[in-house]
């Protein structure tokens, strides 16, 4: 999480009242490098992580979406204008994703899809994660862009680096938070809002 970035800050606005109401640090490419370095050497370990271990982490994170549900609510507002109407349904669609991607966790197998014998040829696939993904998050529904992403890279055994758009700050450091407090270790996921430098950087 950023106290200070090298890319300033952002003078976030209010959607209700068009007034500033928070100075958002900004990363820059120093710390997209610093996090993709704590990301790769999170990947080592995460990618032997137990299957059943990750979708518990998973599973949790989902009972913590669930149970910060009105502060999501009230966050997706001060975001960018989500109608509190309409709030719950995206708590309700996050919780859903992040539970069907834990069930997924211990699903992930490898096949052998042909055999000498049958084809000449030995073809198999080979369950193994890709290290560290980076994630762009659109500004639009940021609860949900969050949820559509990370638990089914993080089932598969790999590490993110996420950059929240800087328009919406206060649902990506929500679960951030909660991320930590399910349990997930050290650099699995890091969240840097930054400008369209740090994106490039991260790309």
């Amino acid at each position: 999480r950023l106290a200070t970035g090298s890319a300033g800050v952002h003078e976030h606005i209010d959607p209700a009242t068009g007034q500033v109401d928070a100075q958002i640090p900004l990363a820059g490419v120093s710390e997209v490098n610093r996090a993709v370095t704590a990301a790769d050497e999170a990947f080592a370990a995460w990618r032997k992580t137990a299957p059943a271990q990750r979708r518990q982490l998973l599973l949790r994170l989902a009972d913590l979406i669930e149970g910060n549900g009105a502060e999501f609510v009230r966050r997706g507002a001060l975001d960018n204008g989500t109608p509190v109407g309409v709030g719950p349904q995206f708590v309700a669609d996050a919780v859903a994703w992040t539970r069907y991607y834990a069930g997924w966790a211990d699903k992930i197998g490898g096949d052998v899809t042909s055999l000498p014998a049958d084809s000449g040829e030995l073809n198999y696939s080979v369950p193994q994660p890709y290290g560290v993904i980076g994630v762009i998050l659109t500004w639009n529904v940021p609860l949900f862009s969050m949820a559509m992403k990370l638990p089914a890279l993080l089932a598969a055994g790999n590490t993110a680096v996420v950059k929240p758009s800087e328009l919406t700050p206060f649902c990506a450091d929500l679960f951030a938070d909660l991320v930590d407090e399910a349990g997930f270790p050290a650099g699995v996921v890091n969240v840097l809002p930054g400008t369209p430098e740090a994106g490039a950087a991260l790309v």
